[in-house]
């Protein structure tokens, strides 16, 4: 919880200065038009911070994050220094500075990626992944989305992904199709970008990804584990947009981002920009751990 009433919160802020704020300045890494209602994350896009390369020649589990908020990748590391506190997310604030490029931004605690799945290999491939157990940013809420990280092209094939949950127990996805000519850094899938494991959002690994079908296919996919923090609507071009965090039923329920979260930003655009640039800020507060 972190904070016992809005008092609490807002003493924290003005005269304990338990708070501060991050910043984001991206672009897709798609340069050409996008597609509307298309996800795109931004963790592959350039800018601040720099992209990130997705490895290539293993598809074991990648963490993205180390001891005391090191960062192994290119992201956004909040490590809380004061184990007798918890950080919480108060507001979202994102900007949109490209004409046509309103949508929604999504704030993401990424915890690690499978890269470098191979279509042109195709048929079932292995992750090797059989942890069984994570850290405690992977305690509830944790979900599986495709991107792409080299251009796909060809007929593509179907895919169907078979997971882990917290529990121990198997659970796989339907079959789903890839989206043609999917560029560098997006989704390549029509669904929401979590994958559809039925009746979970609880992963605690990614076991492997079987390809079925299609014609010459070429590119490469990974998959992303992550927690959804929070989501924003982006306006009209230039204008700032903003979402308070805080239940609006009165009580201090806040996000909490767990220690050494890697912070990223996912895009969907509502029209068809072009190159857009997405600038987004996370203001944060410390409370007291209730443990």
């Amino acid at each position: 919880m972190g904070f016992t009433s809005f008092d609490a919160l807002a003493r924290a802020l003005t005269v304990n200065g338990d708070g501060g704020d991050v910043e984001w300045s991206k672009t897709t890494a798609q340069t050409s038009a996008l597609t509307a209602s298309s996800y795109h994350d931004l963790l592959l896009g350039g800018d601040e911070p720099a992209a990130v390369t997705l490895p290539t020649g293993s598809r074991a589990f990648v963490a993205v994050s180390g001891g005391n908020g090191t960062p192994t990748h290119n992201g956004l590391i909040l490590a809380n220094p004061d184990a007798n506190k918890t950080r919480h997310a108060l507001v979202l604030e994102g900007l949109v500075a490209t004409a046509n490029g309103q949508g929604d931004l999504y704030l993401l605690d990424v915890l690690g990626f499978y890269p470098d799945f191979d279509l042109a290999t195709g048929g079932t491939l292995t992750t090797g992944d059989t942890s069984e157990n994570r850290t405690a940013r992977y305690s509830k809420g944790v979900f599986a989305y495709l991107v792409t990280q080299t251009a796909l092209a060809g007929t593509l094939p179907t895919v169907v992904a078979t997971a882990t949950k917290q529990d121990g127990s198997s659970v796989v996805t339907p079959s789903l199709s890839l989206i043609a000519s999917s560029a560098v850094g997006r989704v390549p899938t029509t669904n929401f970008f979590r994958l559809p494991f039925p009746g979970t959002s609880n992963l605690l690994n990614l076991r492997q990804l079987a390809f079925t079908g299609g014609a010459g296919p070429s590119g490469k996919v990974a998959v992303i584990l992550a927690r959804k923090l929070a989501s924003l609507k982006l306006g009209t071009a230039q204008v700032s947009e903003a979402r308070g965090l805080a239940d609006p039923r009165g009580s201090v329920l806040l996000p909490r981002i767990v220690d050494n979260a890697f912070l990223s930003l996912v895009y969907r655009p509502a029209s068809t920009p072009t190159a857009p640039r997405i600038s987004a800020t996370l203001y944060y507060a410390d409370g007291q751990n209730p443990s």
